[in-house]
């Protein structure tokens, strides 16, 4: 057994996590883990904004895109965004990520996420191996950035 377990996470891995608090703190003049919480936490909202916007547009209500939770904009919610297009013009999600996989530059992803029974439970019926598409959004990322995924999605959903 003692060749099989390697006994705890490598050494540099443990070195690295020394950073994360001085990262977050130099994220705010003020060098204060709460104040970098809250200024992440607002620049998120201001990412999510234009996204959540787009996607519950009654344009793309209609043309069948489904968020998948819940679609408010608000603190409460993480700037990660499921969503999928159904109905009578429905789009897999696999080629929705296709077409960003063809532009380039942008990371999204479909699937179950490892949310199997979650996804299998959905209404409408979804295909568990195509899933759900995920937009992942985090403090780092740019409204520059979140404009290049809106005007990709014009595309595929026009």
């Amino acid at each position: 057994p003692y060749k099989l377990q390697p006994g705890g996470p490598g050494y540099e891995l443990v070195y690295g996590a020394t950073a994360i608090v001085p990262y977050l703190k130099s994220l705010t003049p003020e060098d204060d883990l709460v104040a970098s919480f809250s200024a992440i936490a607002n620049h998120e909202q201001t990412l999510l904004t234009p996204l959540l916007r787009f996607l519950t547009d009654a344009k793309q209500v209609d043309r069948g895109v489904r968020i998948v939770g819940r679609s408010e904009i608000n603190l409460s919610r993480v700037p990660t965004v499921s969503f999928v297009v159904v109905g009578q013009n429905a789009i897999k999600s696999k080629d929705i990520v296709g077409a960003f996989d063809k532009k380039g530059g942008i990371g999204i992803r479909y699937g179950h996420f490892y949310a199997y029974s979650l996804i299998d439970n959905l209404r409408p019926k979804l295909d568990v191996n195509d899933g759900v598409v995920r937009i992942s959004l985090v403090h780092y990322n740019t409204v520059e950035e979140v404009e290049k995924i809106l005007d990709v999605l014009r595309e595929v959903l026009a």
